[in-house]
């Protein structure tokens, strides 16, 4: 067998990366810790004022807000059914179980309706 029927083998029973997507995940990587960095490099020798504290420990909810909420315009009633029941479970259990019981409901909805 030849290097490059290994690979391919390799790659379709692992599910391994194409160059491309390892590249795109490293980039990806790359941005995320460099805008940690950033951060930490510009605001480590500076008092933080109560203001800015609260702003940057509400930004992961607006990202979040900002990734769910174009879901809520959308007529498919499984979708409405899944925010539903991720509207409750994120009022009433932690983040680990609002994913597991989202995860569920679109699940469960999605065999039920389809």
């Amino acid at each position: 067998m030849s290097e490059s029927a290994l690979i391919d083998a390799a790659r379709d029973l692992f599910a391994l990366p194409t160059p491309l997507e390892f590249l795109t995940v490293l980039g990806m990587a790359a941005a995320t810790y460099s805008t940690r960095a950033l951060g930490w490099l510009v605001l480590r020798n500076r008092t933080v004022s109560a203001r800015l504290q609260r702003a940057l420990e509400a930004a992961p909810a607006c990202v979040m807000a900002s990734i769910v909420a174009p879901y809520f315009m959308t007529t498919d009633p499984v979708m409405l059914l899944s925010l539903a029941v991720m509207t409750i479970a994120a009022l009433s259990t932690n983040l680990a179980g609002t994913v597991v019981l989202s995860v569920l409901a679109y699940a469960g909805f999605n065999a039920i309706l389809y």
